[in-house]
Parts: structure tokens; sequence; C-alpha cells
């Protein structure tokens, strides 16, 4: 190839990703975080708001399953926004206070009888969260399983996404919260027309499709894309240490991002449109779930039909560099970025929940 048709290529994903700042820089969504367990199944959240940076909770609840989760730290952001609104003051309880050898008392917190829910903590406030929740955002999410009995015991962990509308007086305090469900309707109480309810239901729809959850990220590339956001706790173990023990601690760790080029998500490094690939080149098998995915989501794109979008993504997959790939990257982009958008313009608020119950 010569320099001629380089320079041009380079100037193309120049342009590409320049549109794309132009669409979503002013997209800020903070980022809070709650963790609960329902009934033997465990619950991670993360609340985020689009004008104000408040750190990290997160609540756990459980019922003896054959197991309870633990969590560790002093940092508790924002529980005093959150508990002072009825929808969320069932999230915040301290747990049940672990002590030491000497009994004297440890920061670390777990569920147990007449503690079904903890709120979660981290270590520092820095911890691994970013504070502004947007394109580009990414996190660990990092809990223990403790067993109450010996023996090999696996769990399901699937996350689900829950958004809420939040009211604000003049000065932009939060005055009230609403979650975006099929019962939230528009009120005087609300400050809600139905237009304006209809679009935060959508645009809660892309938040899911956004929002993307991995098993491993090493040497700055994650794997094990799950895009159905069912993880098994026995995928976190070694085969050889799956007979487990009583009272011992299991940690798990699971990668979340919010992909800020979606391109990133199946184009490898040698793209001359990739901006940051988040798989190794190597990594086929999570780049071809990824195809998968977005060709079967009807919640990552606006303004594309499904057939455009499934079209599109195979021109992407054939890798030609002729005029109708770089159209069908441009689509994506820009049907990616304003889905980006819309979740800025219409969500508040996000609840990630992850439930963990006993396989049989």
């Amino acid at each position: 190839m010569g320099k001629s048709e380089k320079d041009e290529e380079k100037n193309s994903r120049e342009a590409l990703l320049l549109e794309r700042k132009k669409i979503t820089y002013n997209l800020v969504l903070l980022l809070a975080a709650s963790f609960v367990v329902l009934i033997g199944a465990l619950t991670m959240a993360w609340f985020a708001s689009n004008n104000q940076v408040n750190g990290t909770n997160m609540s756990v609840t459980v019922q003896n399953g054959g197991f309870e989760l633990q969590v560790k730290g002093t940092n508790i952001a924002n529980s005093s926004t959150f508990s002072g609104f009825s929808i969320f003051s069932s999230e915040f309880i301290d747990g049940i206070q672990q002590v030491d050898d000497g009994d004297n008392l440890i920061n670390v917190f777990r569920t147990g009888v007449n503690a079904e829910k903890i709120i979660w903590r981290r270590e520092s406030p820095s911890g691994f969260y970013p504070e502004g929740l947007k394109p580009g955002s990414y996190g660990t999410l990092t809990f223990w399983v403790v067993p109450s009995r010996d023996g090999e015991q696996n769990i399901q962990f699937k996350f689900s996404i829950r958004g809420f509308h939040a009211k604000k007086n003049a000065n932009g305090a939060v005055t009230g919260l609403y979650e975006i469900n099929d019962a939230l309707e528009a009120t005087t109480e609300n400050g809600l027309d139905n237009a304006t309810l209809a679009a935060k239901k959508q645009a809660l729809e892309y938040v899911r499709g956004h929002i993307l959850f991995f098993a491993c990220f090493e040497n700055s590339y994650y794997s094990g894309f799950e895009k159905d956001g069912i993880f098994y706790f026995n995928d976190f173990l070694d085969p050889a240490d799956r007979n487990l023990v009583a009272g011992q601690e299991y940690p798990v760790t699971i990668y979340w991002k919010w992909i800020n080029d979606i391109g990133d998500l199946f184009l490898p490094s040698t793209s001359s449109y990739a901006s940051a690939p988040i798989f190794a080149d190597s990594n086929t098998d999570d780049r071809e779930i990824a195809f998968e995915y977005l060709s079967d989501a009807d919640n990552v794109f606006t303004g594309m039909s499904q057939n455009e979008i499934e079209t599109a993504l195979m021109v992407i997959q054939e890798g030609s560099s002729n005029v109708s790939y770089k159209d069908s990257l441009s689509a994506l982009i820009e049907g990616y970025d304003n889905a980006d958008m819309d979740i800025g313009n219409n969500v508040n608020y996000i609840l990630i929940e992850m439930a963990a119950s006993p396989m049989q």
C-alpha cells in the first residue's frame, strides 16, 4: 500500500473518531454503586447520575443457600444521599461486621441470619471506579463467596440493569427518584409527560445494551465476554480447588466496561479504523461473540433497522476496505453514539443488579 493510501485511511479513521467526539464529548453519567442479594440471589448495583460526582456504594442481601457473601473496606460514598429516598432505604444496611482472632472489629462485612442486606464498601475512595460514568468508563466488581458447608458448590451470577428518573428542584438537588419501568406513569408529581417517559424507557434499553461484562482482564485486554451477563462461580476456581472448605473466603472479580468506540468491540488492532480494541488480536472467540451479540441485540444502535445492522456487520466481517465497508462502519458508529446521547439525555440513575443463585 502506498503512502497516499495509508494517509487516506488514517484520515478516514480520524474523521470517524472526530465525528464521534462531536456526538458524545459532553455525555457524562456519574457513578455510584450498590450490591444486593435477594433470597438466595445476589444483586450488585451502581447508581449513575449525569450531574454530580458522588462515588460508589453497594449493598448485599442473601438467604442461606449454602454460602454467604462478604465485602471489605471502609468507604461508603453516597449513603446519606440515596438512603434519604424510600426507594433505596432498604439497600443501606450494615450487615454483620467481622472480628479478628482477638475479637477486634475489622472492616469486613458479611451476610447472615437477620442480615439479608449489607452495604458494599471499598478499601478507599479511589478504588477501581472512575468518578464519571460515561462511554469509555470501566471498573471491577470484587466480592467474596464464603461457603457454609464443605464440598462442591456452583453459583450462577446474572446481571440486569434498572434505571431511574430524578426529579430536581431549581438548584439541581434531587427531590424525587422514580424507577423507569412498566408501572411508571407520567404525572405532575414526577414531572414527566408521555413522550419523555417513552424516551426514558428506550434510553434505559440502550444502557442495557452498552454496559458489558467480562470474566477477565489481563495485559490491557478483556476476555470472557458474557453477552447474556451470566457467570458461574466454578469458572473462577481452579478445577482442583472446587471442593470448597466451609468458612474459607473465595474472591470473585468481574469486569465491566462501557465501550467508547463501538468498533473497539470487534475490530483488531491491525484495522486502520481501530481506536483501542478491547480484545487481543489473537482472541477471535470473543470477537466472534461480539458480532453475534450486536447482530441479535435490538438495544445497541438507534436509527437503524435490524436488517441494516446485520448487513453492516456482515460487510465488516468480510474485512474489505472499500466504500461499503467505510459506510457500514460509519452507520454503526452513528447509531451507537446517538444511543449514548439518548442515555445521557434521559436516564439519571442506573441500578445494575447481579443475581446470584445456587446451581442444582
